[in-house]
């Protein structure tokens, strides 16, 4: 009888709005109580948006090294929290504007990137209504809603949260084009351009995603389609160049480099890590008992698979030790144990999708859906691939501390669209396996709520 219930909750409406109105609830208490200063290098994205701010709008300066350790980092993401400066500063009178102003720089930029976010899954509801006919968005829902890193990363002031929902625009247009299976369309194609151009004037991350569209090129079913789609690629790139590639002109004028950053870069060598940084051999049980810092010191895959479901560098959901600005502290490693271990399912299936996902490129008739498919996992594989450039390139010896699921955040959610796709396809051959599986995912979502939410108090 209970499981009856559970069963037609899983599959009624009522999921729909229990996802909905607990997000909110959820982003609405961690925008209350979580100050973005808790957040990755906060000071200097702080000093970025001081300096930024201090000459708008009638001048659009940017910081140098000495001004802040995130000059390297594109200006869009402080566009919104500068012009809310230059606005408080004008409404308020202080004689410390810098200081007085940031509570409501905060509070603006968290609404409007938890805006962002709830955008982002109203883009994902259309694009995954025209995939599947016959199947409930609320399914598709509870997998993005179940990583727990978008709770954290979609309230500090970052470049990331950009680069997702514009990314979900460019999903929108991707698959729209291969829906048609009609020549490129230059109006989507222009727009496409625009994204391209705010990606890369969001954060560097966003560079992974473009090689895609090359390889996209290759599954195009028809000779005209390909080569109107190559037209309209390339010019899609000269517009996106046009809007963002001043900034990176202006990195390799300054600094020398396209690319350049706040650590020196290293010749690119596999053995600028150490072995256990690609494989850690110990048996390390502390991953299912307290995946917290330091306890997986620079070791790749425990670090990101707890920071992806967890808060393994204490920002968000664990209070790092000696900081007094929190709760829970001695409890919450035990318990982020334990989503860890409840984790295991969900993560098994987006690896399962992914490598469903590797089939279809052999397949030899591929339809809209295997497409589509391929696109989003070159995406995911090209972004994790280039991850581990960077990490390889500027190795962080001892602690790995650029190791963060944050930085890949578009990975994850490309990794759900696979996983989704395996679901859908196991569901015509096991309808009862899969609603058992959403019951299962669901019951996880409910344990793992608490790390969802913040122990930062302001």
């Amino acid at each position: 009888m209970i499981s009856l219930k559970v069963n037609n909750f899983i599959n009624s409406k009522k999921l729909l709005y229990f996802l909905t109105s607990t997000t909110i609830f959820i982003f609405a208490y961690n925008i209350y109580v979580y100050d973005p200063l808790y957040g990755y290098d906060a000071r200097d994205h702080y000093y970025y948006i001081d300096y930024f701010a201090m000459y708008l709008p009638d001048k659009v300066n940017l910081p140098s090294i000495e001004d802040s350790k995130e000059f390297f980092s594109p200006p869009l993401p402080y566009l919104v929290p500068s012009f809310v400066v230059v606005f408080c500063r004008n409404i308020i009178e202080s004689n410390n504007y810098v200081e007085d102003c940031r509570p409501s720089l905060a509070l603006i930029t968290q609404i409007f990137q938890t805006f962002m976010f709830f955008g982002t899954l109203f883009i994902y509801s259309k694009i995954i209504k025209k995939m599947y006919k016959d199947i409930k968005f609320s399914h598709f829902l509870l997998i993005v809603l179940l990583l727990t890193v978008n709770y954290r990363t979609f309230l500090m002031i970052r470049g990331e949260p950009y680069i997702i929902f514009f990314q979900a625009l460019c999903l929108m247009i991707v698959y729209n084009f291969l829906l048609s299976e009609k020549k490129a369309d230059i109006k989507n194609f222009i727009f496409l351009g625009v994204l391209i151009g705010l990606i890369g004037l969001s954060k560097q991350w966003g560079f992974l995603l473009f090689p895609s569209y090359f390889f996209l090129y290759f599954y195009l079913k028809n000779k005209d389609i390909r080569k109107n789609y190559l037209k309209f690629l390339l010019l899609a790139f000269f517009i996106g160049f046009i809007i963002c590639g001043w900034f990176y002109i202006g990195l390799l004028l300054d600094y020398g480099s396209f690319t350049a950053f706040n650590k020196e870069p290293t010749p690119l060598r596999f053995d600028n890590q150490p072995l256990s940084f690609y494989f850690s051999f110990e048996l390390n049980d502390l991953l299912f008992k307290n995946p917290i810092r330091p306890n997986f010191d620079n070791q790749l895959f425990p670090i990101l698979y707890s920071d992806l479901w967890g808060d393994y560098w204490g920002y968000f959901s664990f209070i790092l030790k000696g900081w007094e600005y929190g709760r829970f502290q001695p409890t919450v490693g035990a318990y982020l144990g334990r989503v860890n271990l409840v984790s295991i399912f969900p993560t098994f299936l987006l690896i399962l999708g992914t490598v469903f996902s590797f089939k279809k490129i052999v397949k030899t008739k591929k339809n809209t859906q295997d497409i589509f498919q391929i696109f989003v996992l070159f995406s995911s594989l090209i972004t994790f691939v280039g991850y581990l450039w960077f990490l390889i390139k500027y190795p962080e010896k001892p602690s790995g501390d650029t190791i963060k699921a944050t930085y890949v955040i578009q990975m994850f959610h490309l990794m759900v669209f696979m996983c989704f796709d395996y679901l859908n396809e196991l569901k015509k051959k096991n309808e009862r396996v899969y609603n058992i599986i959403f019951i299962l995912l669901f019951l996880i979502y409910l344990h793992n709520i608490p790390a969802m939410v913040t122990n930062y108090l302001k």
